[in-house]
């Protein structure tokens, strides 16, 4: 029996499977951008799963999913990145959110992503190496009580020929 209305959904799939749980959830609208960050976070030895609208992320996240840190763009189509932090975290996510914007954040969102907790702010244009550093501090403390394993040093440090097209990889868009 052929059920053609079930999409794959990289969230539901990898929930289940056994992994040293080193999964970064990315959630950003522009594709160069998006696609970037996975080629890197793959390359520093985590596991990418991407996400072009917050939408997409929500429609399979639930609590038992349980991803390292979350990159999470402000400024998304639909749903605003701020409340998709803010769904995230009443879904019973626990890890660490770095929100980027290539945008002027206000004081009052400033404040919402403090209310958010364990998240901070990232102007784009960032480097790798920022992302880098942000994802091995987080990475480290996003689950508590031995329900996941540190994580350990990546592969490598970042190199500019280590990415296909690094030229747009942090874009001011969005």
């Amino acid at each position: 029996m052929s059920n053609r209305n079930h999409r794959h959904n990289p969230i539901e799939a990898s929930a289940g499977a056994e992994s040293p749980r080193r999964e970064i959830l990315v959630i950003e609208d522009d594709f160069a951008t998006r696609r970037c960050m996975m080629q890197l976070i793959r390359i520093w030895g985590y596991e990418p799963r991407a996400f072009a609208s917050a939408q997409e992320v929500l429609d399979g996240y639930h609590e038992q999913h349980r991803e390292r840190a979350v990159v999470l763009d402000i400024r998304l189509p639909g749903m605003s990145g701020l409340d998709a932090g803010r769904e995230l975290r009443r879904r019973g996510c626990r890890a660490p959110i770095l929100f980027v914007s290539g945008e002027y954040i206000t004081s009052v969102e400033e404040h919402r992503i403090r209310e958010v907790g364990d998240a901070e702010l990232m102007s784009k244009p960032c480097t790798p190496a920022q992302l880098q550093r942000w994802l091995e501090r987080a990475a480290g403390c996003g689950l508590k009580d031995g329900e996941c394993p540190p994580a350990s040093k990546p592969n490598h440090e970042f190199r500019a020929s280590d990415v296909r097209d690094p030229g747009p990889c942090f874009s001011r868009a969005g």
